[in-house]
């Protein structure tokens, strides 16, 4: 096939209605989840901070659907306005319906605007709400059980119960079951007893760090096992893209220890060596050299 005709059929097709009508769709729900998209990708989320996020994107979804009526209205004359400048118009009439279709919707519907909100509109806005609530609600109870151990969530009232459903879950991991409701009280009493909000941590990661494991074993081991549940894959599909940055073709011998080391370079940016400590670590380290004298 001729270049010219692959450009005309591209051209043919991005002009279509249908394409632009779901770009337009496109557009207008996934800037609610781009946000979330973002947020999602940093370093330091962990599940304790991304539920609250989820459950708002997973509400305007469900607002932007109660209110498909009047929100389909504004994009389909947006998409209507964009069409006619090219020659065509989305609201000339409504593809051809029969008794049985199979290879199309074939809802019943009065105008194009109804017609295409049925069968696009509102189907999409449930895909995108069910993937977003089988990915993150099936760990709601777990994170809900986990978070009574944050210090930011701890309350007086904050008993072994409500751990029930982690406890069941990770009984095999804990160091010491039997001492975990002394453990708790312990715990409680330690953070209560500061008064301001912003004294008590919210991320499970920096809870972790002012946990001293030989005092708090069990609640050291929830928290741990809170900070290390996956929440996205931006982690690990970061590090094969800083991989293919630095094992360039001039470094293909290098050494799997100072391949890493150029990994963590580049992956951790923001932290300062300073020359100082590199030359002492380097001096302490054997020299090769063979003096003859």
């Amino acid at each position: 096939m001729k270049k010219h005709q692959i450009v005309h059929q591209l051209l043919t097709n991005v002009l279509k209605r249908e394409f632009i009508l779901s770009l337009f769709i496109s557009a207008e729900i996934l800037t609610h989840t781009l946000p979330l998209c973002k947020y999602l990708q940093k370093v330091e989320c962990d599940l304790c901070t991304t539920c609250d996020p989820v459950e708002s994107v997973l509400s305007a979804l469900d607002i932007q659907c109660h209110n498909a009526g009047n929100n389909f209205e504004s994009i389909f004359e947006r998409a209507n306005d964009v069409l006619s400048e090219v020659g065509g118009e989305i609201a000339s009439n409504i593809p051809r319906r029969v008794a049985r279709q199979r290879d199309r919707d074939n809802v019943p519907a009065a105008t194009a605007e109804e017609y295409y909100r049925k069968p696009v509109y509102i189907p999409f806005i449930d895909y995108v709400r069910s993937h977003l609530s089988d990915r993150f609600a099936n760990h709601r109870d777990i994170v809900t059980s986990l978070q009574e151990v944050v210090p930011s969530k701890l309350a007086s009232q904050t008993e072994v119960v409500h751990l029930k459903r982690c406890i069941e879950l990770y009984s095999g991991v804990f160091p010491d079951a039997n001492s975990l409701h002394s453990e708790l009280d312990t715990w409680k009493s330690k953070w209560l007893k500061k008064k301001l909000a912003t004294e008590r941590t919210s991320n499970s990661l920096e809870a972790y760090f002012h946990t001293v494991p030989e005092l708090y074993p069990n609640i050291c081991k929830l928290l741990e096992i809170l900070a290390t549940l996956s929440v996205s894959t931006a982690a690990a599909e970061r590090s094969f893209s800083t991989m293919k940055w630095v094992k360039t073709y001039l470094r293909n011998s290098t050494s799997d220890t100072r391949l890493t080391g150029l990994a963590l370079l580049s992956v951790h940016k923001q932290m300062k060596i300073e020359p100082k400590y590199v030359v002492d670590q380097f001096s302490l380290k054997p020299s090769r050299t063979k003096l003859i004298l």
